[in-house]
């Protein structure tokens, strides 16, 4: 684990170890497997009572495919392809049963991860699924734009930490290559690293931030009236 040879090991190797193949690092990628089931079947659970708005035990994908676009963090086209995804049989109907199964089903497309991501990550704190949220309408990845947001949203802007800061620490090639465009969650997470030192505070307080904002802000304040953001309110209160 410890690459650096400091002897202690940080968030960002302890992450990259357990995407080795080494038999070390699956024997404890498994063990937080096991140590976190409980609680994403619960969030399963959670995310299908949300959509359920008949409760009748049974989702109608029209109304899911209207949530979907009403929430503003997915494209029509992305629409289609969950959709498409989840209701194989074409039916229109999906019972808890099948969509349980679905999202543990593999990964899939990268349209279809990030929806499951957003619905009931796999591990992790949730801080995958505000990072989706704040990717946009279309997108798997941030860019410098959404970056922004995301640091003016959660109200990290200050003396220390002003817009020119932001763009470069965006830019700076610890987070992503120079001519790369847009970041991917990994490289988000190095990028928090850089704001947390920037600003002087825990990374650990700098993530609860972020988490308790959960996505962008729209008009001066979050999403009303979506079915998903009761679910995600509901969902956070777990602390995932």
């Amino acid at each position: 684990m410890d690459a650096g040879g400091d002897g202690r090991v940080s968030h960002r190797e302890f992450v990259v170890w357990l995407r080795t193949n080494s038999n070390w690092a699956k024997r404890v990628s498994q063990a937080l497997s096991r140590e976190t089931g409980n609680k994403r079947e619960e969030r399963i659970r959670t995310a299908f009572v949300s959509y359920d708005s008949s409760g009748d035990g049974s989702l109608d994908m029209e109304e899911l495919r209207k949530i979907l676009k009403a929430m503003g963090s997915f494209s029509t086209e992305e629409i289609k392809l969950i959709s498409s995804d989840l209701d194989r049989s074409g039916d229109g109907e999906i019972s808890y049963t099948e969509f349980a199964a679905w999202v543990r089903r593999g990964t899939g497309i990268k349209e279809v991860v990030k929806f499951k991501t957003i619905l009931a990550p796999s591990t992790g704190d949730g801080l995958e699924a505000v990072f989706y949220n704040f990717c946009g309408a279309g997108y798997q990845d941030l860019d410098g734009k959404g970056f922004l947001r995301l640091c003016r949203d959660c109200k990290l802007i200050d003396k220390q930490l002003d817009q020119t800061t932001i763009d470069i620490l965006f830019s700076d090639n610890k987070v992503k290559p120079k001519t790369k465009k847009r970041i991917n969650f990994f490289e988000f997470e190095i990028a928090l690293e850089l704001i947390a030192e920037k600003k002087n505070i825990a990374k650990g307080e700098l993530r609860e931030t972020i988490l308790l904002q959960g996505g962008p802000k729209h008009s001066g304040t979050k999403t009303q009236n979506v079915s998903f953001d009761k679910m995600r309110k509901n969902v956070q209160s777990t602390h995932f």
